[in-house]
């Protein structure tokens, strides 16, 4: 459903004045319903759930003391909020807006616009939220990973009858809660008709196809204004359509090391062993995984204070370069390599020929992966 917040952004509600309940703005509005003779009782029994209700009140004409109960019916009728139109009320009773402020529902005034018009908007903006989330679940059906190869290809031509074998996914998640939503209306009207944008979590998809596999993104993200306020994840180029599933992923795999690194955008090609770590990381077996050998550190340095566990973190993030592990730390680089020894002894990763190093790797980077989720958890 939609919100009355986005309601409001469209055009002929740009004059609308909200005079009470400004706490209920993101109430969802199932569509546009209208009263010009219900009484406040038949209000209260008949079924008006989660519409935006409009009304210039011919019924109660000289009588404003009866709109408390008009808007006392609706909220128990579990509309959306009320919109009175100023031809015989040009404002609202203060016992009224009383009502709506306690129970957080909104009460508009609006002035010369045809109500069958701003029903039709409404209808006309909830079926292309209905018709976006078909797409998403499209989406959503795509990236499970279940579909056979030519199952991918048909779902792939219903989000977009255009698109060409080759292509390319772009996740985008804005920085700041309060960016400004794109149009998506807008924004795919500037774009070739092989590509698509869609909404996708808090964020958005972009689908760019060619006929070749030379896709070039940045002259279409400057199209869109996709910038810097922008967080974005790159998948690599797929060359057949029935890959876009494989793309899908990679491309939220991006974007989650994107956030959890604080970068602006990542290409999949660039985050080596978290292609891998990121889509394990709640697996029951990987996390048995790192949570010994982390929790074996942290009861070390409990006991000693020894600082074993900043130092693994920092010895593998400085690429195992004992310098570099020093300089992070303020260390004497003897000291680090006395507290490594440690670590592998107490680990008994000398036992791992071949693999030590992979193994602290790991451990160390699904631990900051999960001390860090709040950063990408949601996507």
């Amino acid at each position: 459903m939609i919100t009355i917040h986005e309601v409001l952004k469209l055009k002929r509600f740009n004059s609308f004045r909200l005079v009470a309940g400004a706490g209920g703005l993101e109430r969802m509005v199932s569509k546009g319903g209208f009263i010009d003779h219900e009484t406040a009782e038949e209000m209260r029994t008949l079924a008006y759930k989660g519409e935006m209700i409009f009304s210039n009140l011919p019924m109660i004409k000289d009588q404003p003391e009866k709109i408390a109960g008009f808007v006392e019916a609706l909220i128990q009728a579990q509309t959306s909020c009320f919109a009175i139109k100023t031809k015989i009320f040009n404002e609202i009773p203060e016992d009224a807006i009383q009502i709506a402020n306690k129970h957080n529902y909104p009460l508009f005034l609006f002035d010369d616009t045809y109500i069958e018009e701003l029903i039709l908007d409404i209808d006309g903006l909830v079926n292309t939220h209905k018709y976006l989330q078909k797409q998403v679940d499209i989406l959503d059906k795509i990236m499970s990973n279940t579909l056979a190869p030519h199952n991918v290809r048909f779902e792939a031509y219903e989000l977009n009858r255009s698109f060409k074998e080759h292509h390319l996914v772009c996740m985008i998640k804005p920085k700041a809660k309060s960016q400004l939503r794109l149009d998506i209306r807008s924004c795919q009207k500037l774009l070739d008709k092989e590509h698509a944008l869609f909404p996708w979590k808090d964020g958005y998809l972009l689908i760019v196809s060619k006929h070749t596999d030379e896709i070039k993104l940045e002259p279409i993200l400057e199209l869109l204004k996709l910038n810097q306020n922008y967080t974005m994840g790159f998948s690599d180029v797929m060359n057949d359509l029935t890959q876009l599933g494989y793309a899908l992923n990679q491309a939220l795999t991006s974007l989650k090391f994107a956030c959890y690194k604080d970068k602006s955008k990542v290409h999949y090609g660039d985050i080596g062993v978290f292609q891998v770590l990121l889509p394990l990381l709640d697996q029951p077996v990987v996390s048995d995984y790192y949570r010994k050998m982390i929790q074996t550190l942290e009861s070390y340095d409990e006991k000693y204070q020894s600082g074993l566990l900043e130092t693994a973190i920092a010895y593998i993030n400085g690429d195992g370069d004992i310098k570099k592990a020093s300089d992070i730390l303020y260390q004497h680089q003897n000291t680090i390599r006395y507290r490594v020894r440690k670590i592998k002894d107490l680990l008994n990763l000398e036992r791992l020929e071949g693999m030590q190093y992979e193994s602290l790797a790991m451990a160390v980077h699904l631990h900051e992966l999960n001390m860090n989720r709040e950063k990408f958890n949601l996507l």
